[in-house]
């Protein structure tokens, strides 16, 4: 009887131990997930992020250059502008319009842990082209306001709000929404939902993907060797619990399934970081107007940058579908 007692203690101590050190996994985990250590309200044209490029390789080294070089540009070319989310928290953009007219809008979406100088690159090819071009800061990412990173779950609503924004100073607006990593799922989970204006006529979301959750749990195995269960599951219940969304709830493949929105899926062939599998995962669930490329040889985020004639004529051929006179 004694033995017995003894072995129930024990296993109840063990799952005691169990589970409070999954609480403090999953605390820990969330805390290096959804937050940055950066100076809020930082001026515009400071770049807060403490990420940086690889210089090591060839790419590397180009991108960062060239997303120096745009982001000059298109801070001259830039004012700022604000707006509120659905929440309650005031959104900044950097702002870039044509002085001769033009109803051809972009609102280019940056990744996670990024800013708007990481997308400069190709805001700036748009601007070119000219289109107008609205560069976000997302919300929980030093500039906007936002206590976290949710990847994508809300922000895709502040692609509403900065769409109807720019629809209220020019009423003739045809929206493009373009982005790249969460930026990309941040575009395509906007395009499901049922508020999305009819005046937003295209999605290019470039290596974005599938689900908070399926990309959770490929990082954790990939990058910590760990399996989802039980820390990526402890850690979603508490990003609930403290951030309101877990990492189940909407998603961009759950999006692509009911969007009406004419979508190009971009992704690098060697792309590592979002899996490339999952862009086609996502392409093949989508049910509105749709086109694919792989660049071939091109790693997380960087597809515009190794084959920039193939990435940009994809994406006029693309366009040139929806409106008038393309890229």
């Amino acid at each position: 009887m004694k033995i017995k007692k003894v072995l129930i203690l024990s296993g109840i101590s063990v799952v005691s131990v169990f589970l409070a050190a999954n609480v403090i996994g999953a605390n820990i985990a969330l805390k290096a997930f959804s937050k940055l250590k950066l100076k809020k309200d930082y001026a515009w044209n400071e770049v807060p992020c403490e990420k940086k490029y690889n210089e090591d390789t060839e790419i590397g080294r180009k991108r960062a250059a060239r997303n120096e070089e745009n982001f000059n540009f298109m801070k001259e070319k830039s004012t700022i502008i604000s707006t509120q989310s659905h929440d309650n928290l005031k959104l900044n953009a950097l702002f870039a319009c044509h002085e001769n007219p033009t109803n051809k809008y972009v609102i280019a979406m940056h990744g996670y842990r990024d800013d708007p100088s990481v997308i400069s690159t190709q805001a700036s090819h748009f601007f070119d082209y000219g289109w107008n071009v609205l560069i976000p800061g997302q919300r929980g990412h030093g500039w906007s306001e936002g206590d976290c990173i949710d990847m994508g779950s809300s922000a895709c609503h502040d692609v509403i709000t900065w769409a109807k924004l720019i629809h209220s100073i020019d009423g003739n607006a045809r929206i493009v929404i373009f982005g790249v990593s969460m930026g990309a799922a941040t575009v395509t989970m906007a395009t499901g939902l049922d508020d999305l204006p009819d005046y937003v006529v295209a999605c290019i979301e470039d290596c974005g993907y599938t689900s908070i959750w399926d990309q959770v749990c490929y990082r954790s195995r990939i990058e910590y060797h760990i399996p989802p269960f039980p820390l990526v599951y402890a850690t979603s219940i508490m990003s609930k619990i403290r951030h309101g969304y877990s990492f189940t709830e909407y998603s961009p493949l759950e999006a692509v399934k009911k969007s009406k929105t004419p979508t190009l899926f971009i992704h690098g062939s060697q792309d590592t970081y979002v899996p490339t599998y999952m862009c086609q995962e996502l392409y093949d669930a989508a049910v509105c107007p749709k086109d694919i490329i792989h660049i071939a040889g091109a790693e997380h985020a960087e597809a515009s940058f190794v084959d920039e004639d193939t990435y940009w004529t994809a994406v006029d051929q693309f366009l040139s579908k929806y409106i008038e006179d393309g890229l």
